[in-house]
């Protein structure tokens, strides 16, 4: 039986500074008491019904992190992928991460989430409508400190099978690394970097054991302007701007819109790609 598989997720959104909250349930309000995120990722041209969208929010149990004791975060997730009106994958997430400091300025984080994907196929007249939900679950671990982290987690744990139709989508496991941080060279600008490195696990019998990498540099100036670029082993280039903003007791509003502005990809989907997101987040 023809297989198809699911090779890679999360979706490979291009703001890698969002994608690694996704990937990594551990990394859920490290920095704040809340966050709240939505975005969408879509093709553009002649391929602009495929789409990615995703809504999450996580918030703290207890806001004991200037008290160094450990607190828990609870949280839900939910991503939508459609390709034109045949193909439709939903996914929704529960999230739970514990927080600690381990020594001095280090603090150290594990988390997991659990949950369901939904796979959905509109199929001809005479095969009809298919559709098939599974259990999947990720699992993760962090180090960070004000300045730095590192995180690693496992995706697609189950290694679950939807068949909607005649074929198989199998979810296979991903093991992610990610490290990032923040410098300041000066007190008006702050910068970002974070790189993200994505192994296919399981996948020797399709050939597609290559690492996904993903490296992403921003500049923040004075919290009220950002820009960033990202290359990723994809063979593709993206710029990103960003519009922070803080309001109310130093509550934070961020707008981000990214977009290829190189594509040496040699899919046949190599229309470039346009995403917004919005972020909103309560300081610790």
């Amino acid at each position: 039986m023809a297989q198809d598989r699911i090779s890679l997720y999360p979706v490979q959104y291009m703001q890698g500074y969002q994608a690694y909250r996704h990937a990594n349930p551990a990394a859920a309000c490290s920095y704040s008491n809340s966050e709240w995120l939505v975005g969408n990722q879509h093709v553009l041209g002649n391929m602009r019904k495929i789409a990615s969208y995703y809504a999450s929010g996580y918030v703290r149990l207890s806001n004991s992190q200037r008290n160094r004791k450990p607190f828990s975060t609870i949280g839900v997730s939910v991503f939508n992928d459609q390709e034109g009106k045949y193909i439709n994958r939903s996914r929704i997430y529960a999230n739970y991460a514990w927080h600690a400091h381990a020594f001095n300025r280090l603090k150290i984080s594990g988390g997991f989430n659990i949950g369901a994907v939904n796979y959905h196929v509109k199929g001809t007249p005479l095969s009809g409508d298919g559709s098939d939900i599974k259990p999947d679950a990720s699992v993760g671990f962090q180090l960070y400190t004000n300045e730095i982290f590192f995180g690693t987690s496992v995706n697609q744990l189950l290694n679950s099978e939807l068949q909607p139709l005649q074929q198989i989508t199998r979810l296979n496991p991903h093991l992610n690394f990610c490290l990032g941080g923040s410098y300041n060279p000066s007190a008006a600008v702050s910068l970002k970097p974070i790189v993200l490195v994505t192994i296919p696990l399981y996948m020797e019998y399709t050939g597609n054991t290559k690492p996904s990498i993903s490296a992403y540099l921003r500049a923040d100036y004075r919290h009220w302007l950002d820009v960033g670029i990202g290359l990723y082993t994809s063979r593709r280039m993206v710029a990103e701007v960003g519009l922070p903003i803080t309001v109310l007791s130093r509550k934070m509003v961020e707008f981000h819109m990214s977009y290829t502005v190189l594509n040496l990809a040699t899919s046949s989907i190599n229309t470039p790609l346009l995403e917004l997101s919005f972020n909103f987040t309560t300081p610790d």
